[in-house]
């Protein structure tokens, strides 16, 4: 941070040369905030860890009829669909890099999405969105500041877009206390946090903190960045109320309700800072918003929990069916 020039005398052209208290205090403070961060987030990842062993072990009869109980057709589908939700997921990225003028094609992006997928179980911050970055960088030539750009870009909209609309559907459904006044102004709020205006703005503000310019973003560009958003989350939630109608013990949880319940509870979980992807947050927020009408919570609790499993499931299949695809292709494309 620069400081006005008072004086011309020695004594304070010496001064104005030496390191700034503030400044030295604020550039020591980042490394030990963000250390004293990592050691939060493990500490936390281990408590959880710790918490849920011992809900399964006090719960192991009912670990073993929810599994036993399950519905494979439905745990199937629900793997296939959430599979296939890496392709809009993907479709965002490429929409958001082509608003900021970048070119680069779907095809790219799924293929750096589904090769980083692994690197979002590393407990240290935002790493999925690091690889994808990285790996995007490599095969696309795209710089870092636009890909940091996107990166932000998509977790503020999702917050925005998927906890506006599971607010709303929420309330249809009669899990919140519905009233038309602050529904409309919930959808009102979530077009203007949308808006190019708006987002432009704030991109704004952070490309020049980086010493970058910004390109102009149309009405249509950024339509189609919140469209491929919008597919996302809506191919995610139904494929979260697919996965509970796996299960009995969530028969009485309305479809409808699972995905508003689902898209509000993982938007919550991305303003946890301590919890990666959400870990534990989402989990607790569904079962908030779910577990009632007599339904057990700590069997709900298990099945939530059995979700996650199913996306690391997901996840490490199609990153490794990813590698073997592109090892089998490389022999092909240097004999052509």
């Amino acid at each position: 941070m620069e400081q006005p020039d008072s004086s011309h005398s020695p004594t304070s052209s010496q001064t104005s040369n030496s390191p700034e208290p503030s400044e030295s205090t604020a550039s020591s403070s980042r490394p030990t905030r963000a250390r004293w961060l990592r050691v939060a987030r493990r500490v936390y990842l281990a408590a959880l860890g710790i918490a849920l062993l011992v809900v399964v072990v006090i719960n192991a009869d009912d670990v073993v009829e929810v599994v036993s109980d399950a519905r494979l057709g439905w745990l199937i589908l629900a793997a296939l669909m959430s599979c296939v939700s890496i392709v809009p997921n993907s479709g965002v990225w490429t929409q958001a890099l082509r608003a900021l003028g970048q070119q680069v094609t779907l095809r790219q992006v799924v293929t750096a999405t589904a090769r980083a997928l692994p690197a979002r179980y590393i407990p240290t911050g935002f790493n999925f969105a690091i690889a994808r970055g990285a790996l995007l960088r490599s095969a696309a030539g795209i710089g870092v500041v636009p890909l940091g750009l996107v990166a932000a870009l998509e977790m503020a909209l999702s917050v925005a877009v998927a906890g506006a609309t599971g607010i709303v559907i929420l309330a249809l459904v009669g899990t919140l206390p519905a009233s038309w006044v602050w529904l409309a102004a919930v959808v009102i709020g979530l077009v203007v946090a949308v808006s190019p205006p708006v987002s432009q703005r704030v991109l704004g503000w952070i490309a020049r903190r980086v010493s970058t310019e910004l390109p102009e973003t149309s009405w249509t560009g950024w339509a189609r960045v919140v469209g491929a958003l919008g597919i996302y989350w809506a191919l995610a939630s139904v494929t979260f109320a697919v996965y509970l109608s796996a299960f009995p013990a969530a028969d009485g949880i309305a479809f409808a309700k699972a995905i508003g319940a689902f898209m509000l509870a993982w938007a919550v979980g991305f303003l946890a800072v301590l919890a990666p992807q959400g870990l534990g947050v989402a989990e607790a927020g569904l079962v908030a918003l779910l577990a009632v009408d007599g339904l057990d919570a700590s069997r709900l609790l298990l099945i939530f929990a059995g979700y996650r499993l199913l996306l690391v499931f997901r996840d490490l299949t199609i990153a490794f069916g990813t590698e073997v695809v592109l090892r089998l292709q490389t022999p092909q494309e240097s004999q052509g």
